[in-house]
């Protein structure tokens, strides 16, 4: 179901009102109208519905009025949080990649100027613009995952900002790989059901051999999917979808004794 972020609270009586890039995107994107419900999701009180109590075409304001009847069922929280670390491609395939991410409700994306990345500076307007594409993304998809995402930095700087995200116990770390050798399936590795899941995809030409070691070093297990050569973009979708599949049907699966 789709939400609309709203970045503060209605006052006392339940209203609020809105105007420029809001105004345009209720009215001439979601082309709602008098009357209808919004499903918002508001900075302190969480999921509310609002209706659109009043439409000033003049002045291009709306003014919405909060719901005080009970919400429907609510969503359920992840079975278990999802961080990615995801080498920096090039061109806008890192704002794709995000997008989906956030879609799919993962926690945290950390990009990684890595060996490989073809983009070696970073740019000012970069992180707002991230955010920005993980506002519409949770717009779009419903997701009540508040995904953070951090400015692109090298891989001894992510994993340091990655220890203050991750719980101390109850997370599993999968570095994927194009390469079989040594690595571990991806159900035996999740068998334990764990709280956090920490996914690295490299980026075009993968994860270098030296920034490999780093991650066994921090941890890392090698996961190598058994399908065609996935591109660097589908292949963050592809881990994450595998790893939700696998967490959420945790109960209907077992290991072979």
């Amino acid at each position: 179901m789709k939400q609309f972020i709203i970045e503060r609270e209605p006052d006392a009586n339940g209203m609020l009102s809105l105007s420029g890039k809001d105004f345009v995107y209720l009215i001439k994107v979601r082309r709602m109208r008098e009357g209808d419900v919004l499903h918002a999701l508001l900075p302190q009180s969480g999921a509310a519905e609002m209706v659109i109590d009043l439409i000033n075409t003049v002045k291009k304001e709306l003014r919405l009025r909060r719901q005080t009847a009970p919400l429907g069922a609510s969503r359920t929280a992840p079975a278990a949080e999802l961080i990615l670390l995801q080498w920096v491609l090039k061109g806008s395939k890192t704002d794709t990649i995000i997008r989906q991410a956030t879609e799919a409700g993962i926690r945290a994306v950390l990009p990684v100027i890595g060996e490989f990345s073809v983009a070696k500076k970073q740019n000012p307007a970069q992180l707002e613009r991230f955010r920005r594409i993980i506002k519409e993304a949770r717009q779009q998809s419903g997701s009540p995952v508040d995904t953070a995402v951090t400015e692109p930095a090298p891989l001894a700087a992510v994993l340091n900002t990655l220890k203050a995200l991750i719980p101390d116990a109850g997370t599993v770390f999968a570095m994927c790989s194009e390469n079989s050798e040594a690595s571990i399936g991806f159900h035996q590795l999740l068998a334990a059901k764990p709280s956090c899941i920490v996914l690295a995809i490299g980026a075009e030409g993968g994860i270098s051999p030296a920034e490999a070691a780093v991650l066994r070093g921090a941890a890392f297990q090698t996961v190598h999917f058994k399908t065609n050569v996935l591109r660097a973009e589908t292949a963050a979708l592809y881990a994450i979808a595998a790893a939700q599949t696998i967490i959420n049907e945790a109960d209907q699966w077992q290991l072979p004794v």
